[in-house]
């Protein structure tokens, strides 16, 4: 059981860590941004309406705005936590100063009116405050926001051992939803933390230490202590061996289920986890360049220190370099496009520069002989134009990490410009144009609604753009894709869309089988294809009387009729503001994991039907699919050969995919059921030799060797004897996966309780 203070073992490992400390005394940056000139309200800016704790108008109030995607402010993050641990306002003080506010106040309306940009806003008045987030999307009304100024919210989270001794170091965070990371301090000599708040939202004080169960509690609304209770715990010192590019920086954590946790002190390649719940059962990861390490958590013992040690292996082929852009300057976190071919086929993938240039790519299994490859570096994320390109040769010569040093880049060649009017013949300045024929990237018109695109490899003959999420339509006939010849500048004339509401309820922009196809209601013929987005408030149509068919390949599966839609105007019509999806296709997440049980996008998920396809790689091992109900397949085509395609059928709800695996199992027990010191709750499953230990939450994974039936048996390991218990099923596990779940009920807990008795008699 831990003592308080903490053993001096698990000190040693945190003499080099900031002390605990409570929000400063001194004057924040509030009244830096107080200093700041005025700005005049925006016409047809976003209005914000300022109020009082009773409802009533605030007149004369500061306001202060900073864009979302300003780098200074998206920089500021981790500098305003180091600065002002704990303290809400004024790290968003620190952070609006960094991103170069601006300043308005509320007239005597409580009324302000300012810039039109998604970002956030800060408001406050004789020690009163209050912020929010603002969502601006091109082509539809600014939104209005209210905000209500308060006292901030003083609270003291408290933190105690078994013995209700207090316990210094622990860090401890307040959480709330749908909101950025909010303060994290560790606790004092007393163990103690204090925070200041915004109000305004429900919180919850959390312990970020690597426990079976989430150890928090909520936040009172009038402040004041709360109380959380810290189990047995043990330190983890983990290290890092292996090969790593200049300016790497190697990322720690460790996890279990949906649950991350940071390390308490890092250095370049070690970390120590001063806190973990004696019989965690998550692993440790250390992140660097493209590869991620993971080794299981060690058993750890109350008030010791455990070493656990992670060593990237040099398996397999991968090209290094250091990218410099055509005037010389590294190519800092750039995103790379890289094309390869050889002998066997072609393949395309994308990597991201570290912060000093540096790159690390997987050289294809399938490469063989002399394998050719372009790298494209887009002038920041893998939307922005390409701004610098080379090419290269690898050879099956040459083996494990292939080092090419510092490579410059060139200037790609301008394939196409020209320039962008509406169809009353003026400019059209800010829009957005994506070249979706050959290098994936967009740009923008300029002030005269000019453009250029460049990019590596020979002139195309014509060159196709999109206007994907734009409120434009091309014209002659209206389209949202249009091909323009090279040899000319190109003149892009544009209609406004039009806007009709839309809903379907609990999706989002994923992986689906169903178009738009818009056919005219007045006999002329006119038939237009549009994807189908879901996940946003609007659909955007082109000018006309229509007739709206929502289409799985050629099959329509829903059809409204009779739909006038005005160029530039919202249409209101109650058939499109409940999408009932649900009658006929059913919503899939994947999970997909390579060899060594790591997230991985290395594959294509295609969705089938009745001859026809369309795919889409997950993100962070994670994809969305939605499914027309039982004619729509689902299958998996790895990247690497090695491995087959897996159908999984037609399919619903979550689905698991190992490259090299069987199906998954995922055994559950709920509640947990309450276990003696030093007891282990294990799952025997048919055809394993070791039965598989379950964590805190009781539920363990199993990667069977085959779909099927499959039997498992819940055992208690106590004072090292294994005993069987009362609970045995037998479950037919899919290709996607299936889940087995036990219900802790009195005949099972009494179980537990006989066999722990029993060893305790002995």
């Amino acid at each position: 059981m831990l003592a308080a203070p903490l053993p001096l073992l698990i000190l040693a490992f945190l003499a080099g860590a900031p002390r605990a400390q409570t929000p400063p005394v001194a004057p924040d940056h509030t009244a830096e941004l107080a200093a700041l000139p005025v700005q005049p309200a925006v016409e047809r800016g976003v209005r914000v309406i300022v109020r009082d704790a009773a409802g009533e108008l605030v007149a004369g109030a500061d306001l202060v705005f900073v864009a979302s995607d300003d780098p200074k402010y998206l920089d500021s993050a981790a500098p305003a936590a180091a600065a002002f641990p704990g303290d809400e306002v004024a790290m968003n003080a620190f952070r609006f100063v960094a991103g170069g506010a601006a300043r308005y106040t509320s007239d005597e309306r409580g009324v302000a009116a300012i810039a039109r940009r998604s970002g956030r806003v800060l408001a406050w008045k004789d020690g009163r405050f209050a912020a929010a987030a603002l969502q601006v999307e091109e082509g539809l009304p600014s939104p209005r926001v209210s905000l209500t100024l308060a006292e901030p919210l003083t609270l003291t989270a408290e933190v105690i051992d078994d013995k209700d001794q207090p316990v210094a170091g622990v860090p401890v965070s307040i959480a709330a939803p749908g909101w950025p990371t909010l303060p994290r301090l560790a606790t004092d000599d007393k163990g103690r933390a204090v925070f200041r708040l915004l109000k305004g939202r429900d919180a919850t004080a959390r312990l970020l230490i690597a426990s079976n169960a989430r150890i928090e509690a909520a936040v009172p609304a009038d402040g004041g202590i709360v109380r959380l209770r810290l189990p047995a715990c043990g330190a983890v010192h983990a290290t890092f061996t292996g090969a790593l590019l200049p300016g790497s920086v190697v990322l720690w954590s460790m996890r279990t289920g949906s649950r991350t946790v940071e390390p308490t002190t890092t250095g370049e390649r070690d970390a120590t986890f001063a806190f973990v719940e004696v019989g965690y059962g998550g692993e440790v990861q250390a992140a660097a360049d493209s590869s991620t390490t993971k080794a299981p958590t060690p058993e750890v013992k109350a008030g010791a220190v455990t070493e656990v040690g992670l060593a990237r292996g040099d398996d397999g082929r991968c090209l290094t370099a250091r990218l410099l852009m055509p005037d010389g300057v590294p190519a800092r976190k750039h995103y790379v496009r890289v094309m390869w071919q050889y002998d066997r086929g072609s393949s395309t993938s994308g990597a991201t520069t570290n912060a000093e240039g540096w790159l690390e790519i997987e050289v294809p299994k399938g490469a063989a002989g002399t394998a050719k490859l372009c790298l494209a570096v887009h002038a920041g994320a893998w939307s922005t134009p390409v701004a610098g390109a080379i090419d290269l040769e690898v050879t099956d010569a040459e083996k494990g990490r292939i080092e090419r040093g510092e490579l410059r880049t060139t200037k790609p060649p301008v394939v196409l410009t020209g320039i962008v009017v509406d169809t009353a013949d003026r400019p059209v300045p800010g829009l957005e144009l994506r070249e979706v024929q050959r290098s994936i990237q967009g740009t923008k018109t300029d002030k005269d609604g000019r453009f250029r695109i460049a990019m590596p490899g020979e002139k195309p003959p014509e060159l196709t753009l999109a206007l994907r999420g734009q409120p434009w339509f091309f014209t002659d006939p209206p389209s949202t894709t249009r091909s323009f010849p090279t040899d000319r500048e190109a003149r892009v004339v544009l209609q406004p869309a039009g806007r009709v509401r839309f809903t379907a309820e609990g999706l989002r922009d994923i992986l689906h089988p169903f178009a738009l196809r818009l056919e005219s209601a007045d006999g002329t013929g006119l038939r237009i294809e549009l994807p189908l987005q879901f996940g946003r408030e609007h659909l955007l149509l082109p000018g006309g009387h229509w007739n709206v068919l929502i289409t799985r390949n050629d099959t329509v599966v829903l059809e409204l009729d009779n739909l006038r839609v005005d160029a530039g105007i919202e249409v209101h019509d109650p058939r499109f503001m409940a999408f009932a999806w649900q009658g006929f296709a059913s919503l899939v997440t994947l999970h997909v994991e390579d060899e060594q049980g790591r997230p991985t996008d290395q594959c294509s998920v295609m969705m089938q039907h009745l001859g026809f396809g369309r795919g889409r790689s997950p993100v962070g091992g994670l994809l969305q699919c939605l499914v027309q109900k039982d004619v729509g397949r689902i299958s998996i085509e790895p990247n690497d050969k090695k491995f087959g395609t897996v159908d999984l059928g037609a399919v619903s709800g979550d689905q698991y995919m190992r490259f090299g695996a069987g199906p998954r199992l995922a055994v559950n027990v709920a509640p947990p059921p309450k276990l003696p010191s030093g007891a282990q709750l294990l799952a025997r499953v048919a055809g394993r030799d070791e039965p598989v230990p379950l964590d805190g939450e009781g539920k363990a994974v199993v990667w069977l060797a085959k779909a099927g039936d499959c039997a498992v048996q819940l055992l208690l390991r106590v004072q090292g004897g294994e005993h069987a218990l009362p609970a045995q099923r037998s479950v037919d596990v899919p290709l996607g996966g299936a889940v087995l779940a036990f219900a802790t009920n009195a005949e099972l807990q009494a179980a537990i309780d006989a066999q722990a008795g029993s060893r305790a008699d002995k």
